[in-house]
């Protein structure tokens, strides 16, 4: 073979050579990121934008809050959906509520009996606008409590057996109100949820506790 064949067809081999090199051995990065990880250059992209997804919307404020925090579309007000770790008498739940941050707010208080009425599900004598004439406006035993107010048959709520809303969680016990009672001091309104009733109960006992806003 004479000199220039041979080096025409070292050239083509060299050439050949070059082609396969640079198209066969890339190292899989798309190289449009900061990192050298081919898993996620085509469906995760670095443009991260922090938003959990599970909700509707875009923004990340929200994303955890409806993990502690239920909204009533009945009354508008924002409740705790878990109660309190521990029963409190009513001087620390008031306390308790107040020093209180859930969702990203600390406007939280007691509800009134009127507010805590309004969680009422499944018994119409105790729900908002019943019989039972116990509201913010009404706070007199003598005058606007009566047996009609026990008339809810207990155990018999839509939310396994308790009288509230199904988003709530907790025991069905009784719960504070911040509406004391105008005609027996030391004593406040409150609601046993498993019963659906509304009673006075003794300020200086251990009930449990939820909070509302605003």
């Amino acid at each position: 073979m004479n000199d220039r064949r041979f080096w025409v067809l070292m050239m083509v081999f060299v050439c050949v050579g070059g082609v396969a090199i640079d198209c066969g051995c890339g190292d899989g990065d798309d190289d449009d990121d900061d990192n050298d990880d081919r898993a996620d250059d085509d469906e995760h992209d670095d443009d991260v934008d922090g938003d959990d997804e599970d909700d509707d919307d875009d923004e990340t404020s929200d994303d955890d809050i409806s993990g502690e925090v239920w909204t009533d579309t009945v009354s508008g007000l924002m409740w705790t959906i878990d109660p309190a770790e521990e029963t409190m008498n009513w001087a620390e739940a008031d306390a308790y509520c107040n020093g209180s941050v859930y969702g990203g707010v600390d406007d939280w208080r007691l509800p009134t009996i009127s507010e805590l009425r309004s969680l009422i599900r499944g018994c119409d004598v105790t729900a908002p606008g019943g019989a039972c004439g116990v509201t913010d406006d009404c706070l007199n035993a003598g005058e606007c409590w009566s047996e009609v107010c026990w008339e809810c048959v207990e155990g018999t709520g839509p939310a396994d057996g308790i009288f509230w809303p199904s988003e709530l969680r907790g025991p069905g016990g009784w719960y504070w109100s911040a509406s004391l009672v105008a005609d027996y001091s030391g004593w406040a309104w409150a609601i046993p949820f498993w019963g659906g009733d509304i009673d006075t109960y003794d300020m200086s006992l251990d009930v449990y506790v939820r909070c509302v806003r605003p």
